[in-house]
């Protein structure tokens, strides 16, 4: 498939073909197979606007597998239609996704779902109302208001919690008018255009202790302290924040020594510098979490602050085609046999033009190497 405009818009140069957003960013938005999964959300293109879901995890003897609802994630978007997203920038690390009047970062570990408005009107929607035991309210600046469609003004933070029993933050960099309605979903419009950053991020997946999601599996004061850390964290992460940007420079660097590799990973989007990190990372650049860790399907991934990380690789031995033991004299006839079945096999045409799909066409072509280094 061709790359498309959202990728051709403003990207020059050669294009990604296996970037780990390269889905989210071609796709038509409700695309349910689209997403990237940045750790800890799982992030989506809808017609309102960007989506982060919480993600859990199913482990069973057979697979583990990342689970979300979308219908509980939380969307910051525009009141104005906001049409296709283009490519803005990318790397490495991440992708910025920009649509008239605003544009959003998605970034490997970012603990924010992140919006910049340019003379935009804001909007925050979840499929999910309001809990029934938040009683119709939220809390803005540390104050229960009443989400009831009249005009409310914040200052910095508005929390909600759904009927998913998710805790939510979201702040803003500058005073804004709001209404708040939740008849079926919970709706948040700002109540005219503005020049702002908005960013998002979940408090704790069991507010209430009704979570059935697997949120609530500590018990409760576990689960206060965890929330009073991640207030804390999150609320000083955004006061320190700048707006999101679209740097054109590269966010990975990295150097090859003798036994070990430096590489450097500068996350440049965000505008945040509260990253997770899984533990190899944490290990490699002497990191120190600095709030509670979250399950992840590649790992524990624990909060960082830092814009950037020296991470120092250990290399294990040189690798070799060599194998470490001599071939079995009872297998080598059935060994010779299947690298004949190998080197009579034809090459597709689309995989010899490089057309073939990335994983099964690098299948049969590492399959071909293999034969050059066994008949070497």
């Amino acid at each position: 498939r061709a790359p498309g405009a959202a990728l051709t818009t403003h990207l020059r140069g050669p294009l990604p073909t296996n970037a780990w957003w390269l889905d989210l960013a071609r796709s038509d938005a409700d695309d349910a197979a689209a997403a990237a999964y940045a750790v800890p959300y799982l992030f989506e293109k809808t017609r309102r606007g960007l989506r982060a879901s919480p993600t859990r995890l199913q482990a069973s003897p057979d697979s583990v597998l990342t689970l979300h609802d979308s219908r509980s994630g939380l969307v910051l978007g525009t009141t104005e239609k906001m049409g296709p997203a283009v490519v803005k920038s990318a790397g490495e690390l991440g992708v910025v996704l920009a649509w008239p009047g605003a544009h959003a970062p998605v970034t490997r570990g970012s603990a924010f779902l992140t919006m910049r408005y340019d003379r935009a009107t804001p909007a925050i929607h979840s499929g999910a109302p309001l809990h029934r035991q938040a009683r119709g309210n939220v809390t803005i600046d540390g104050r229960s208001a009443a989400c009831d469609g009249t005009h409310l003004h914040i200052n910095h933070v508005v929390e909600v919690v759904t009927d998913a029993d998710h805790r939510w933050a979201i702040y803003t960099d500058a005073p804004s008018q709001l209404t708040c309605t939740s008849d079926g979903s919970l709706e948040i419009h700002a109540t005219k255009p503005q020049t702002l950053t908005l960013r998002a991020a979940l408090l704790t997946a069991c507010a209430y202790g009704t979570s059935s999601t697997g949120g609530c599996a500590d018990d409760g004061d576990v689960r206060a302290e965890k929330l009073k850390q991640n207030r804390a964290l999150f609320s000083g992460a955004a006061a320190r924040a700048a707006p999101p940007a679209a740097s054109s420079a590269r966010d990975v660097a990295w150097e090859l020594h003798d036994d070990h590799a430096l590489v450097d990973f500068s996350f440049l989007y965000d505008g945040s510098d509260v990253f997770y990190a899984l533990e190899q990372h944490v290990g490699w650049g002497a990191l120190t979490p600095a709030g509670p860790c979250v399950d992840s399907l590649h790992g524990t991934a624990c909060p960082v602050v830092g814009k950037k990380w020296h991470l120092r690789i250990p290399l294990g031995p040189a690798p070799s085609l060599k194998a470490s033991r001599p071939i079995s004299p009872k297998d080598r006839q059935a060994i010779r046999d299947a690298l004949k079945a190998d080197a009579s096999r034809k090459l597709p045409k689309y995989y010899a033009r490089g057309a073939g799909d990335t994983y099964f066409s690098g299948k049969e072509l590492a399959r071909r190497a293999r034969l050059v280094v066994i008949a070497d």
